[in-house]
C-alpha cells in the first residue's frame, strides 16, 4: 500500500499514473488500484494498492522461476540486492565505468547491449526525463535479470516527477533543472564517474551514435505512444473516476491536505498533472535538440508491413501496431533510423522501394512512407 508518497498533500494517483502510462511499452512498471484501507476496524482513508517489486513481480509478469531472478536497487549512496547477490550487476558498472563506448560500429557496445536490455534501458530513460523525476537517477532505481536475461530496469517512485514544487536534493533541482544536466550530475551537484552509480550508464553510453541514434528514435516512438498529454489526461481520469466524490471527503476530513499548503493546493481529480503534461510534451523536445545537436523539427514517417510480418524501429515494436504493421509517427528530420522486417509464419521478400535487406538505415524526411512486403 502507498499513499502517493510525498504527493499525499497534492492529489491521489500521480505516483501510479506515472507507471500506468506506460502499460504496453515494455517497460515494468508497478499496476495498481485506488482503495480505501480500514485496520483493525479503524478507517485509513484513501491508499494505492500495488504490485510489489520483487523476484515475485519477475515470476507473475514473466513466468520466470523467481528463485532463478537477480533484483537490485539503489538508495542514494546504497547499491543492494533484494534477490540473488550484487555481484554481476557491480560488474556490469565497473565494465561500463572502465570501457570506450566510441565510434562507429563499436565491439564494445555490441557486448554491453548483450549484458543490458538497451532497447528497454532506452524506454525507460526516456520515461524518466519526460516524467522529470528529480529524486533520480542518483536514487530509486531498480533492476533485475535473469539466467536468460539481460538487466532490466524498473520505473517506481515518481512521486518528485510531473511538475513537484518543493525542492528535492536540498532544492537543487527546481523548475529550472534540465534533465540531461540532472543525469550527467549524477542527480546531484558533481559529475557522476565513480564506479556504482547508475547515471553513468548514460554518460558512457552516449559517447555511442549508435546509441544515441537508438536514444532519439525510440523517445520520439515513446513520446507518440505513451509519454503525451493525452495519454496521461485518459490514465488520470480512469483513476479518478475509480475514487467516489463521498470518499474524498471523507479521507480529506481526516487527513486534512487541503490545508498543507501545497502551492498548487490539492486537487483530488489531477487537473494540473494534466496542465503541466501539455506543456511538458514540448518542452522534453527541446532539451533533446540541445542534448543531441538535433536542428531538424519533427515530421511524419509511415512504416506499413504487407503479409505476415512486422517493422521493428531500432529493435522496437511501434506502439499500437499489430500484425501486419501500419505505423505514423513523428521522428526529427535528418536522423538515421534502423528499421527492420521481422516475417511471423512466411518470408520477407523485400521493401517497397526494393531494398532486400531485411535489416537497414533509412533517413528521416517529411513524409517519408516505406512497407516491408512478406509471403
Amino acid at each position: 500500500l502507498r499513499n502517493n508518497g510525498n504527493r499525499f498533500v497534492s492529489d491521489y494517483i500521480e505516483d501510479a499514473m506515472g507507471g500506468e502510462i506506460l502499460n504496453g511499452s515494455g517497460v515494468d512498471y508497478q499496476h495498481s488500484r485506488q482503495v480505501v484501507v480500514f485496520y483493525n476496524g479503524h478507517y485509513w482513508g484513501i491508499h494505492d494498492m500495488r504490485e510489489r517489486f520483487n523476484e515475485h513481480y519477475v515470476e507473475s509478469n514473466y513466468g520466470i522461476d523467481a528463485s532463478t531472478v537477480e533484483s537490485v536497487k539503489h538508495l542514494n549512496d546504497s547499491l543492494d540486492a533484494n534477490a540473488g547477490d550484487d555481484k554481476s550487476y557491480r560488474q556490469l558498472l565497473e565494465y561500463v565505468g572502465s570501457t570506450d563506448f566510441s565510434g562507429e560500429d563499436n565491439a564494445e557496445f555490441a557486448k554491453v547491449k548483450t549484458m543490458i536490455d538497451m532497447g528497454e534501458y532506452i524506454d525507460y530513460m526516456a520515461a524518466q526525463i519526460y516524467d522529470r523525476n528529480g529524486d533520480w537517477p542518483n536514487n530509486n532505481v531498480r533492476a533485475w535479470r535473469s539466467v536468460d536475461r539481460p538487466w532490466k530496469f524498473m520505473v517506481y517512485d515518481l512521486d518528485h516527477g510531473f511538475g513537484w514544487k518543493w525542492g528535492v536534493n536540498n532544492q537543487e533541482f527546481n523548475e529550472s533543472t534540465k534533465m540531461f544536466e540532472w543525469i550527467r550530475k549524477g542527480g546531484g551537484n558533481k559529475p557522476c564517474k565513480e564506479s556504482g552509480c547508475f547515471a553513468n550508464l548514460y554518460i558512457q553510453f552516449s559517447q555511442n551514435p549508435d546509441f544515441n541514434r537508438m536514444f532519439v528514435n525510440r523517445s520520439c516512438a515513446m513520446w507518440d505512444g505513451y509519454l503525451n498529454a493525452k495519454n496521461v489526461a485518459r490514465v488520470v481520469d480512469n483513476m479518478v473516476a475509480t475514487i467516489p466524490e463521498s470518499e474524498k471527503d471523507r479521507d480529506l476530513e481526516k487527513f486534512k491536505q487541503n490545508e498543507k499548503y501545497y502551492p498548487d493546493g490539492f486537487d483530488w481529480k489531477g487537473s494540473h498533472l494534466k496542465d503541466w503534461a501539455l506543456e511538458r510534451d514540448e518542452s522534453v523536445k527541446s532539451e533533446y535538440k540541445k542534448e543531441f545537436g538535433i536542428e531538424g523539427s519533427l515530421v511524419k514517417v509511415t512504416l506499413k508491413s504487407e503479409g505476415d510480418g512486422i517493422v521493428l524501429m531500432e529493435g522496437m515494436t511501434l506502439p499500437g501496431t499489430t500484425i501486419p504493421t501500419n505505423y505514423t509517427g513523428k521522428f526529427f528530420e535528418g536522423m538515421e533510423m534502423e528499421i527492420e522486417a521481422v516475417a511471423n509464419s512466411g518470408m520477407f521478400t523485400g521493401w517497397s522501394d526494393g531494398v532486400k535487406d531485411a535489416k537497414r538505415k533509412i533517413t528521416v524526411e517529411d513524409g517519408f512512407s516505406i512497407t516491408a512486403i512478406f509471403k
